[in-house]
């Protein structure tokens, strides 16, 4: 049975980025997650990536703390007119 995952990927020009972390929350604070992680983390620096971003969407702020254990912080907002506006 799935518990968690990690997808990453490397586009075309080498920029690397976290695009879905994921375990069940049962499963949080155990270390799993950082896990998952670092294993990303290890193939994208294996296959040259670079500039690694991480999207976190808004609502999910709680995981926050757990990319800032890595170096990773907000740097900016993306804004997105909403639709029917």
């Amino acid at each position: 049975m799935l518990r968690g995952y990690c997808i990453a990927s490397i586009d075309g020009e080498g920029k690397g980025e976290i695009e879905s972390l994921y375990t069940e929350p049962e499963l949080r604070g155990k270390g799993i997650g950082a896990e998952l992680f670092g294993r990303c983390m290890a193939w994208l620096e294996r296959e040259g990536g670079k500039n690694i971003t991480i999207h976190v969407m808004v609502g999910n702020e709680e995981v926050l703390p757990f990319y800032e254990k890595f170096g990773y912080a907000p740097r900016t907002y993306y804004l997105k007119k909403k639709t029917g506006v």
